[in-house]
């Protein structure tokens, strides 16, 4: 092994383990799933349906927030996407987000790998325009792909479902 490629693979270790931590403990990222205390989170917005909450390992189906501090994933679906005009497109999802404290920098498409090349989306509805960022998702984003989107403040399934 060279120094080079210990550089460089630690450097990718380094990148992976500091993205999952904007994640629930336990968190495995792969390709096409996010996989938390080893549930996958496309399988749950599959079976469930969305929009569906995630917190400490435990399914939110009766609306029930986490305590405090915990963090909370948000499994919603993606119903529309808008292409640009003179201003980033924009992904209609199926949940109200300005009540969660969404972590837009951690987006993940859900249920297959997307392209490789990425561009920039603006994720709607929100009630007052409030989200402030975008998102990074793959450029084949589309109608019916499932999103995960970790959350810093607990929520209840009626917040954020529309």
């Amino acid at each position: 092994m060279t120094l080079l490629h210990t550089i460089l693979s630690s450097r990718v270790a380094a990148l992976r383990s500091a993205e999952t931590l904007l994640w629930p403990a336990g968190t495995l990222l792969t390709p096409e799933d996010v996989l938390v205390a080893g549930t996958s989170l496309a399988d749950l917005g599959r079976t469930v349906g969305t929009p569906a909450l995630w917190s400490d390992g435990v399914p939110e189906a009766q609306g029930v927030p986490g305590a405090p501090g915990r963090r909370v994933v948000l499994v919603v679906q993606v119903e529309a996407v808008v292409p640009p005009l003179h201003r980033p497109s924009e992904a209609w999802v199926d949940a109200e987000l300005e009540g969660c404290s969404a972590l837009l920098t951690a987006v993940r498409l859900l249920g297959r790998a997307g392209s490789a090349r990425t561009t920039r989306y603006r994720l709607r509805p929100d009630r007052a325009d409030a989200l402030p960022g975008l998102v990074r998702l793959p450029v084949d984003l589309r109608r019916h792909d499932l999103l995960a989107i970790p959350c810093l403040a607990p929520v209840a399934l009626e917040d954020v479902a529309r």
